[in-house]
């Protein structure tokens, strides 16, 4: 069951309350941010929360369900207004070792580089990974341009025996996993994270 509500949750939060362990959210929150409505103190509040979320996941928590992956990728890329291109790296248990933000693109597109990413899978010795753009636009259907890079992603990957467990494309309002979706291209291993 999915918790998230994007009319009284704007950036995901309840999703993750488990690493957190935060109190249901009150239902007075406004009904939509946008980039633009974001002042320095939501920004700072974002900062200082991924900071405690990347310091609690680095304790050992194990992604092991999509809908704490979406909701972590999510706060990742909250209020952009531009595309962002990173990745989850993490070892044999699921367990994340870094989510790195490798592309910075425009509004509506950004350049990935397969090489690159598996230069840093090789790195941090990375077992599996999970990759991650988000799309300013609001609408998180994978395009064909999606599609292509994550066969050029899978098929470096798979070179040194580094799964592609899912590729998650996020809004400020929404996340979409491509595995859930069926659009994995052959020889990602499906269900390695659970729906």
């Amino acid at each position: 069951m999915n918790t998230d509500d994007t009319r009284t949750n704007p950036i995901g939060l309840q999703s993750i309350g488990f690493i957190f362990d935060l109190p249901p959210l009150s239902s007075s929150l406004p009904a939509q941010r946008t980039a633009e409505s974001f002042t320095d103190d939501d920004a700072a509040i974002i900062a200082r929360a991924l900071r405690i979320l990347d310091a609690r996941l680095r304790r050992g928590h194990a992604f092991g369900d999509r809908d704490s992956v979406k909701a972590y990728l999510r706060l990742q890329t909250q209020g952009l207004a531009h595309e962002v291109f990173g990745v989850m790296f993490l070892d044999t248990m699921h367990c994340l070792i870094a989510y790195e933000q490798l592309f910075r693109g425009t509004l509506a597109e950004t350049s990935v580089h397969p090489r690159e990413v598996l230069k840093r899978a090789l790195a941090l010795n990375a077992a599996s990974v999970v990759i991650h753009h988000n799309h300013p636009s609001g609408s998180c259907y994978p395009s064909e341009g999606d599609r292509a890079v994550t066969c050029a992603l899978q098929a470096a990957l798979s070179l040194v025996e580094v799964a592609v467990l899912d590729h998650v494309i996020t809004s400020d309002a929404e996340a979409v996993s491509m595995s859930e979706l069926g659009m994995l291209p052959s020889g990602v291993r499906p269900g390695a994270l659970r729906s």
